[in-house]
């Protein structure tokens, strides 16, 4: 909203510039009807909340891209976005072809004229402080600022018009005139004569007024001309145009304006009326009625008035003596610089025809920086990329609250659009991913690069990550900073197909953090409509099932091992915490596996014997299977890593989605709390799942309803409940990604599910 309202600001403010100027140049040499007439495109302007269309003549045009970007900084805690060492290998030009149509050709997009909020400290790679984990967001306290003016405005203008009619009424008494067709009457107390009243206007006489026959007729011809001009309307357009832009001095300067323009139109109304013969005499009503230049107040009132200050009337007065004529030429140069003001502030600025190419490499290396903070810089990089065909740049957010630090650039696009980016097919293809290089190359601390597009209901998103960044191009892609010659090698690099690189899509406000190749890590956060449940977690998403594994403690049946070590050891990249575990009254030390554990497709604990316990494992297919079974038969389903619960159908080891559908009533009847899950989809894709609880500040927790719900939402046609409460942790590149309920940080568990390089 604040973009299209800086967008509005500058339009608007520059369309008043020019009616002032052109109202200054051509004074005596047009009528003053025309004059007053130009003031209905500033109106209009003022009051329209969006540009009507894109024109290469757009005063928006002219302004500069890099300083027009409306900049959130964003306080965030994302994860590293990054992905697991490989060796480089050269790298073919990527399949053109598999890019769809909306995404076949790209331009430089236009950048909304607006105002940057917060100039980030210049600091880099630095510990968190309480400041920058606090920052304030002051695109939201700008807005609420402007809103809260309108509302003071609207008070002063309903406060300022009840009083004056309730005035009115108390002291008025109506005069009877068979010529007049509106009513009429004498107030005390007025500074002049004045028409007032919307649907049923009056005309209200001071006593003063009625001194002489000549001057009461002078007095309501010219109320009667406000009247046929519609100026009591256009009172309250005017008191409407300032309570929304109570903060722009231009228009409190164009509404002051407008309405001795609206008199001296009045006055030529009047003396059309009366006839060229009493031209003079109506002068000296003027000025014999004469009074104190208005008050700043009077702007809210919706009543005219025929007299005014001393300067005020002068102009009027030489106005009535000079009788302009116009010629012809003056009329239609008037109404061609009105069409050219409209078409270049009516107008947002112009999309560049979509020619797919990037700004010279001078222009980017120019504008590297140091720091993510530095918004003018950042903000200039992104007015040089380019924009794909069907998008239309926004704004630019910088996610600095915590390290690693990101970009994050939002498109507005159209549903059908989105559509079209929400595809496999786009997923791959991914036609954010140059622009992303050439950040990371250019912003040295940027650690991550994000393109957010969305048409105001759903959003769909790709992000790259430094270390993406250097294992694409075999090396620390900042090193093609160093010049501009080498700047245009990155600008040249062709991408083989398939790099790494993913999609997201709103899941109940899911958003991406970061993905790897073949891993896809969400946010995911739920409410219901009066907040009263609510939680947040993590989904990772593992391409490939065969890659996860069953991970035992180091010293099972002793003591337990964290998370974090348990994939650090077995050379993992991530995990979550899996099966049950012995745990009296809460004090145990995570040494002890529950029911049967498998690994590499043999039993590696069983503390159940023969007796049959809640099971989940994956076969040497990987594929994910459910049940209750004893020891025997996991070894005839051939499933080579798994973990167990017991006692069985304990809420540990409950199935949560079979066969794609719910296998739950009510909401599972184990209450709200920290979980974890595992499911998996048709195409095999593994959905490792945590949710944080117990905190009314982050997340209060799910029941298994909701957790089975999640799982639906990504696709699972199978999914399971694993062990939860305090243990519940997800892991990944040696980072835990959710927030652990333990006051000593990561608990010691038994059995872990990780995922292997």
């Amino acid at each position: 909203m604040m973009a299209t309202m800086i967008e509005v600001i500058i339009n608007s403010s520059l369309l008043i510039l020019m009616v002032i100027v052109l109202r200054r140049l051509l004074r005596g040499r047009i009528s003053s009807r025309l004059q007053y007439a130009l003031w209905t495109i500033v109106a209009l302007r003022l009051l329209l909340p969006f540009s009507l269309f894109e024109s290469p003549i757009s005063v928006l045009n002219a302004l500069p891209r890099q300083s027009g970007d409306w900049v959130t900084v964003v306080p965030t805690t994302i994860p590293d976005p990054s992905t697991p060492p490989a060796p480089f290998a050269p790298h073919t030009p990527a399949d053109l072809s598999a890019i769809p149509d909306p995404l076949a050709n790209s331009a430089n997009g236009p950048a909304p004229a607006g105002i940057q909020t917060v100039q980030n400290s210049n600091t880099a790679n630095t510990a968190t402080t309480p400041a920058a984990a606090h920052k304030t967001n002051y695109t939201t306290m700008a807005t609420y600022f402007w809103l809260g003016g309108i509302l003071v405005s609207i008070g002063i203008f309903l406060t300022a018009n009840i009083r004056l009619n309730r005035r009115l009424r108390l002291s008025r008494q109506q005069i009877h005139s068979t010529s007049c067709p509106l009513p009429v009457y004498v107030a005390e107390g007025l500074p002049s004569p004045c028409l007032y009243g919307l649907g049923k206007p009056s005309i209200y006489l001071t006593p003063a007024s009625l001194a002489g026959e000549q001057r009461v007729t002078h007095v309501i011809a010219h109320e009667l001309t406000h009247y046929r001009q519609g100026d009591h309307i256009w009172s309250l357009v005017r008191a409407l145009c300032l309570c929304i832009h109570w903060f722009n001095p231009l228009v409190w300067l164009a509404v002051v304006l407008s309405r001795q323009d609206s008199e001296l139109a009045c006055d030529e109304g009047t003396l059309r009326q009366l006839g060229e013969e009493n031209r003079l005499a109506y002068g000296k009503t003027l000025i014999e009625m004469m009074t104190v230049s208005p008050k700043p107040g009077d702007v809210f009132y919706c009543a005219t008035t025929i007299t005014g200050g001393k300067r005020e009337i002068t102009e009027r007065i030489k106005r009535i003596a000079q009788q302009p004529r116009m010629l012809r030429t003056t009329v239609i140069g008037v109404l061609l610089i009105a069409v050219v003001a409209i078409a270049g502030t009516f107008s947002g600025a112009d999309s560049e025809p979509a020619t797919g190419e990037i700004s010279s490499a001078e222009a980017l290396w120019k504008d590297r920086t140091n720091y993510l903070g530095d918004n003018s810089a950042v903000g200039r990089l992104i007015g040089l990329l380019p924009v794909p065909e069907g998008l239309r740049y926004d704004h630019f957010k910088l996610h600095t609250g915590e390290q690693p630090y990101d970009i994050e650039i939002v498109y507005s696009v159209s549903s059908e659009v989105l559509k079209q980016y929400d595809t496999e097919e786009t997923r791959q293809a991914n036609p954010f991913r140059q622009n992303a290089l050439i950040l990371l190359a250019l912003v040295d601390n940027a650690e991550g690069v994000r393109a957010t597009l969305t048409d105001g209901q759903r959003e769909v998103g790709f992000i790259n990550g430094r270390e993406w960044a250097d294992y694409t191009v075999g090396e620390d892609v900042r090193n093609y900073a160093e010049s501009p010659e080498k700047l245009q090698e990155l600008m040249d690099f062709s991408f083989a197909t398939g790099a790494a690189t993913q999609v997201r899509t709103h899941i109940e406000g899911g958003t991406l953090v970061y993905d790897s190749p073949g891993i896809i890590i969400e946010d995911i956060e739920v409410k219901d409509a009066g907040n009263v449940k609510f939680f947040k977690g993590k989904a990772m998403l593992i391409s490939d099932p065969k890659r996860v594994k069953a991970a035992v403690t180091q010293e099972i049946g002793t003591a337990g091992e964290k998370l974090s070590d348990m994939v650090n050891r077995s050379g993992a990249i991530a995990g979550i915490n899996a099966g049950g575990v012995y745990d009296p009254n809460g004090e145990g030390n995570g040494a002890i596996p529950y029911g049967i554990t498998v690994q590499n497709g043999e039993v590696v604990y069983n503390t159940t014997g023969d007796e049959a316990v809640d099971f989940v494992g994956l076969d040497a297919e990987g594929k994910l299977i459910i049940g209750t079974m004893k020891a025997a038969e996991i070894k005839e389903k051939n499933i080579q890593e798994g973990v167990g619960f017991s006692p069985p159908l304990y809420n540990m080891g409950t199935p949560l989605v079979r066969e794609g559908e719910l296998s739950l009533s009510g909401d599972g009847g184990w209450g709200i709390a920290p979980r974890t899950g595992i499911g998996q989809r048709a195409d095999g894709t593994l959905i490792l799942l945590v949710i944080d609880g117990r905190d009314p500040d982050w997340s209060i927790g799910a029941t298994l309803r909701d957790m089975a719900n999640v799982f639906l939402e990504y696709g699972a046609v199978e999914a399971v409940n694993l062990n939860g409460g305090s243990m519940v942790e997800m892991v990944y590149d040696g980072r835990v990604l959710n927030k652990v309920r333990n006051i000593f940080g990561e608990r010691p568990i038994p059995t872990g599910f990780v995922v292997m390089p």
